[in-house]
């Protein structure tokens, strides 16, 4: 794995800003550039004038800015070494990259770049190299004179991309007025070593471009970008390297890791793009680069109910891992800088504030992400919950050929009581419905409805258990291990049936033991991190839910979201749909120790 350095010599005399996993929670960052976001630091016509030292001071509460950057030219002031050196004076741990598109960074077809001055074609600054160029520069449409619309830059052209490798060289080791370094390093938007993905119809002129096929381009764009990669982080070992995924599919480790990218950005959350269980697996990524989520494509007004919402529960969800979040959209997008309640709060009065005083106000992480897991009080299709005296009522056990397999009631361990039930798979099937444990009792299932399979289990090795309402369309696969745990799987019908609740477990040989088992319309679980100073709550379903805590926490106390953050404390929280909250504990010790007067040894 490339090392990445990560001491930067700054203007100031400042630390450098800290891996991902060190940086107190929660996590923003601006994704903007010098001209937008409502408040430009830049503003048009002329943007060699001075900056907005308002804007420039909002823009650096965050933890991470992506500004614009222009590495061939300064033309209409967008490389300017004096804005990340502001973003610092304001604000010494802020992190400043600079913005590269590389999907489709030249907006105009070849022939708009005829001229040799410097127009401004679109809301890019024209590249003189281009001048210059190859045809195979340029993806085309099979067939047509026409420019491909959807990815038009030929990045696996060599004299193409070592040309752009040298001036983004020379954009990341350009200094400021002290000596220092301007960029702690560069964002890549598009960034994709196989973009054959985006051909759909038309498709690219391949042999236009100079290759057989997607197969070779794709082939040809990953030596390219490699080649990039590496002289971008030989002229700057301590550069950072964040990308985005092209197409919203996300890089594995190992890709990333080739390319010695410090950071990876997700877009479309909740969207339909990046749902829940996607958000939450990428932000627990065992990885010690950044984790960036961006929320986007509303058109809510800025701090409205919707918009403060959204904000929050993409902001819930990056701190249930080692994320960062991002919100912006529709007719918000590249329009505004957002400053919710839950960015900056003072952990020992519970009061929001818009100046950035206090981010990372949650601290560090106790612990992993776990489920908060209750039962709800909706009838309960299971009448034999806890297998306490028998395990033969209000349930049957199947077992076909080739498995086999037995069911036992085991009073020498439970999840709760006395007893469970215990199955054993002798030899397991081909298939995972040759073992099963099926309910009696059963539930008419709604489709687009939640339910919810709440149970103990503990297996005598790590394996899959199938949980599904037969014939409904309804089923997860849930792993478990050899420690009890309480889990909860909700489930959702795609077709209207009476059914009940069933296990299968016929594939793998091993013990699996079942305890305190429930099956019931709705979902009675939520997702929960613990902070030295706070806990996150993230409700993911369609349902609110009303949290049991175990001590009163109380709710910040926000400008942006005042119904929301009202301060109320209480034992129990009520979370909307697709909602998060961010409580504080109802007090906090800040009484300091008595003074130590006795300083002998000894007793």
């Amino acid at each position: 794995m490339r090392r990445i350095l990560l001491a930067l010599l700054f203007a100031l005399p400042i630390a450098a800003p800290a891996m991902a996993t060190n940086d107190p929670f929660p996590r923003v960052w601006s994704y903007a550039g010098n001209t937008e976001q409502g408040a430009p630091l830049l503003r048009a016509p002329d943007l060699y004038q001075p900056m907005d030292l308002t804007a420039v001071r909002d823009r650096a509460r965050f933890g991470i800015n992506t500004i614009e950057v222009s590495p061939w030219a300064n033309v209409h002031g967008r490389n300017r070494p004096d804005v990340p050196q502001q973003l610092r004076a304001y604000n010494p741990g802020t992190m400043t990259l600079g913005y590269f598109l590389m999907q489709e960074y030249w907006v105009a077809p070849p022939n708009a770049y005829a001229s040799t001055d410097s127009t401004l074609i679109g809301d890019y600054t024209r590249c003189f190299l281009m001048d210059k160029r190859p045809p195979s520069t340029w993806l085309y449409n099979a067939g047509s004179n026409q420019v491909h619309a959807t990815y038009n830059v030929n990045w696996g052209n060599p004299a193409f991309c070592d040309s752009v490798q040298n001036l983004l060289v020379n954009a990341i080791k350009q200094r400021d007025a002290t000596g220092h370094y301007t960029l702690d390093g560069l964002f890549f938007d598009y960034f994709d070593r196989a973009p054959s993905w985006a051909a759909g119809n038309p498709t690219y002129d391949y042999a236009r471009a100079g290759y057989s096929g997607a197969a070779a381009m794709d082939t040809a764009f990953s030596h390219q970008i490699a080649k990039l990669c590496d002289a971008i982080h030989a002229a700057r070992p301590d550069a950072k390297l964040f990308v985005n995924a092209a197409g919203w599919v996300a890089h594995t480790p190992q890709w990333l890791d080739r390319f010695g990218a410090t950071g990876q950005m997700r877009e479309g959350f909740e969207n339909g793009l990046m749902p829940f269980d996607t958000a939450l697996a990428f932000v627990r990524q065992p990885s010690p680069t950044y984790k960036l989520i961006k929320s986007e494509e509303t058109a809510y007004p800025i701090y409205s109910a919707l918009d403060c919402t959204r904000a929050r529960y993409t902001l819930g969800v990056s701190c249930l891992g080692d994320g960062w979040a991002y919100l912006g959209g529709g007719a918000n997008y590249r329009t505004y800088v957002g400053w919710y309640d839950e960015y900056s709060v003072d952990p020992l009065t519970g009061v929001t504030d818009t100046t950035g005083a206090h981010t990372g106000w949650l601290g560090q992480p106790l612990g992993p992400v776990s489920s908060v897991i209750w039962q709800g009080t909706a009838p309960d299709a299971i009448t034999n919950t806890s297998f306490e005296t028998d395990v033969t009522s209000g349930w049957t056990f199947s077992s076909f050929a080739p498995a086999s397999a037995t069911i036992s009631r085991d009073a020498t361990t439970a999840g709760l009581g006395a007893a469970s039930a215990k199955i054993h798979i002798a030899t397991p099937g081909t298939v995972d419905w040759h073992v099963s444990l099926n309910s009696v009792g059963k539930l008419t299932l709604v489709p687009g409805t939640s339910y919810s399979a709440t149970f103990r289990c503990r297996s005598s090795s790590p394996r899959t258990v199938h949980v599904l309402a037969l014939n409904s369309g309804a089923d997860r696969l849930l792993n478990v291990d050899t420690n009890w745990r309480q889990y909860q799987v909700v489930i959702t019908p795609t077709t209207s049936i009476v059914a009940g609740l069933s296990f299968f477990l016929g594939t793998q040989a091993g013990d699996v033991w079942f305890d305190d088992v429930h099956f019931q319309a709705g979902a009675t679980s939520v997702w929960r991190r613990d902070f030295q100073n706070g806990i996150v709550l993230a409700n993911p379903t369609e349902l609110p839910l009303t949290v049991p805590l175990e001590n009163p926490f109380r709710r910040i106390q926000g400008v942006r979201a005042p119904t929301v953050n009202n301060g109320a404390i209480s034992p129990t929280q009520t979370i909307p749909p697709h909602e998060a909250l961010f409580l504080l504990r109802a007090s906090l010790d800040t009484t300091r120790p008595a003074a130590v007067q006795n300083l002998h040894p000894g007793p």
